[in-house]
């Protein structure tokens, strides 16, 4: 149970949710200012559809650089052991499915 505990807390901390503020401010930045009407729904997907993609390259990136943090971070998730590079790979590329899914379903105009 501990483990699996540990696994969670490692893949929520990949994408680095404290910086979640940045692509959703962004995502809503340009939402209002290119739409013609501003509804909820438009928000939420405005707000989730960039925080998705953020996460993928969050992922990727910390996948990409395993070997820098080894060295420099050696506690985070993938240097430490504690996510494998194949477990980043298809967390990464399951953020960017999805935030393209979202994406195709999604139409500011």
């Amino acid at each position: 149970m501990g483990s699996i505990v540990i696994k969670l807390k490692n893949l929520i901390s990949i994408p680095r949710p404290h910086l979640f503020v940045i692509p959703a401010a962004v995502g809503i930045c340009g939402y209002v200012l290119s739409s013609s009407k501003v509804d909820l729904f438009g928000i939420i997907f405005s707000i989730l559809i960039p925080i998705l993609i953020w996460s993928g390259g969050q992922t990727f990136n910390d996948f990409y650089d395993a070997d820098f943090d080894k060295v420099y971070h050696p506690e985070w998730p993938i240097p430490s052991g504690n996510i494998t590079k194949k477990t980043a790979l298809v967390y990464g590329s399951l953020f960017y499915v999805l935030g393209i899914i979202c994406s195709l379903g999604f139409n500011i105009y």
